[in-house]
Parts: C-alpha cells; sequence; structure tokens
C-alpha cells in the first residue's frame, strides 16, 4: 500500500459506489413496498400509486439518509475544516518567510521570479513592482551567471540538489532542491 494513501472516512470511494447504493436501496425499496401491496386487498389504480409512492419515500428515506446524505455532509465538513487549516498555516509561512533574515525566491523554469521576499528584494535593490516575472540571470554576478544557468538547467533536468555562490549583493548563496 502506498504510504501516501489515506483511508477515506466516508462510505463510498467513488461516483460507482454511491451508484450502486443507490440503485440497489431503490430495487430492494421497490421489491418489499410491492410484496407488501400484493397481501393486500385489491385496491384502486389511484390509492395503489399513493401507497406504492408513500412506502417508497418511507423505505428509501433512511437507507439514502444514513448511506449517501450524512456520509457526504461529514466529507463537506471534513474538507472546510481541511481548508481552514491550510489558510491557517499558509498565513504562518508566509508570516515565516516574509520576517525572516534570510534571502527567499522563488524561481520558474525559464528563470523568472515568482515570489521573492522582503530580504531578497533588498538584497537586489530592486522594488516590489519590478520584481514579479523579471529574469533572474539579470541580478546574479555576470560571471557567475553561466555556471548558475548550466546548473539551474541540470538541477531541472535531473533533481539533483547543489549549492552554489551566485554572488548577489556579496556573498548570497543558492540551494536547489527538490
Amino acid at each position: 500500500m502506498n504510504k501516501h494513501h489515506k483511508k477515506p472516512s466516508r462510505m463510498f470511494d467513488t461516483h460507482v459506489d454511491l451508484l450502486i447504493i443507490i440503485i440497489t436501496s431503490i430495487f430492494i425499496s421497490g421489491v418489499l413496498v410491492n410484496v407488501f401491496i400484493s397481501v393486500l386487498p385489491p385496491l384502486s389504480v389511484h390509492v395503489f400509486a399513493l401507497l406504492n409512492a408513500a412506502l417508497l419515500v418511507l423505505v428509501l428515506f433512511p437507507v439514502i439518509y444514513f448511506l449517501v446524505y450524512r456520509p457526504f455532509r461529514s466529507y463537506v465538513e471534513e474538507l472546510k475544516r481541511s481548508g481552514e487549516a491550510l489558510q491557517m498555516n499558509e498565513e504562518r509561512y508566509r508570516s515565516l518567510v516574509e520576517s525572516t533574515d534570510d534571502s527567499i525566491y522563488l524561481v520558474n523554469r525559464k528563470c523568472e521570479y515568482v515570489f521573492m521576499n522582503a530580504k531578497h528584494r533588498s538584497r537586489l535593490v530592486l522594488l516590489e513592482m519590478n520584481t514579479w516575472g523579471g529574469d533572474m540571470g539579470s541580478s546574479i554576478h555576470r560571471k557567475r551567471q553561466r555556471s548558475f544557468m548550466k546548473k539551474w538547467t541540470r538541477y531541472l533536468r535531473r533533481g539533483n540538489p547543489c549549492n552554489m555562490n551566485i554572488g548577489v549583493s556579496g556573498t548570497a548563496s543558492t540551494f536547489f532542491a527538490p
């Protein structure tokens, strides 16, 4: 079993399971209602239709409520709690990243800045509005730019971690890690 696989907390895993539960409950309820009605004396068509519908609702409601609605409602509540916890953790992480004395930045495959914290912006002496989508290569010391791009490309292809001094504002160091 995959170590990241989490056992589901609801009764049905897929839409197929839900469909099977609903179809089976309708079939069994229909059979039970018809058996019950066949025991009764002959009824008019209107009374038969009303009694059939009422008994089906009476038999199906608990099945649908307990096997479909309640697990779905608990799943939605669990999803909402997870979203709130994720948002709280994101706020903590963002606060930590912005308040640290370390230079933290994120670049895409084209070596364009996607994110940088205030400390990295101050090291690059750039205004915040000029940083998004800017080319990272332009902020690296020219002598080290070719070496950086070579290591960055190798990292993207292989995923091997590496560390190098890129010469931003003195002795800034970069570590690539998956």
